[in-house]
């Protein structure tokens, strides 16, 4: 598999949280993040752990199993997530298939729900260059905006003094 290169955002400068009970599920997740080029993944075993780095360096995007043992399941740390930082993105892993779990994490904020299944890494995967496309679609719109706000300024300063050179000519005689 070929790492996808982007415009504004190279996937090694992604800061990834995976927060899950059992550690050899997370360090599985972490190194096939690591083999596509996500370098930047910090994985923690609580949802506490998680929100308490989260004060200090915000991520990209925090992948959550939804049942998690001990102290918050995935879904109140996605709300507490889309309360407090809207702009983060969250994925639900789950072994959940129930459509209807699903639908309330999505109703919820979750940017995508994945089912641990044989097919998980692989849609984890798309699933990360949706948000990618997303980011670097956001960041075009910004660009594209300040260019148009600058060429209305110029339009504007050339109107300016091309009616200050007809009022100048206009009044002289």
């Amino acid at each position: 598999m070929s790492i996808k290169k982007y415009n504004h955002i190279n996937t090694k400068d992604i800061k990834l949280y995976i927060v899950d009970d059992e550690e050899y599920y997370l360090n599985l997740i972490k190194v096939n993040l690591n083999n596509i080029g996500y370098n930047d993944v910090n994985i923690f075993t609580s949802g506490e752990e998680c929100l308490i780095e989260i004060e200090k360096n915000k991520p990209t995007c925090v992948i959550l199993d939804f049942l998690i043992k001990d102290g918050m399941n995935g879904d109140g740390i996605l709300k507490y997530i889309r309360t407090n930082y809207p702009k983060i993105d969250v994925i639900i892993l789950s072994g959940q298939e129930d459509v209807t779990v699903a639908t309330d994490i999505m109703k919820n904020g979750a940017y995508d729900y994945i089912v641990k299944d044989k097919m998980t890494f692989f849609n984890l995967n798309n699933s990360l260059d949706s948000i990618l496309d997303k980011n670097n679609y956001e960041k075009d719109i910004k660009k594209g905006k300040s260019k148009y706000i600058f060429l209305i300024i110029l339009v504007w300063v050339i109107g300016l003094i091309g009616l200050s050179s007809i009022f100048f000519h206009f009044f002289k005689n």
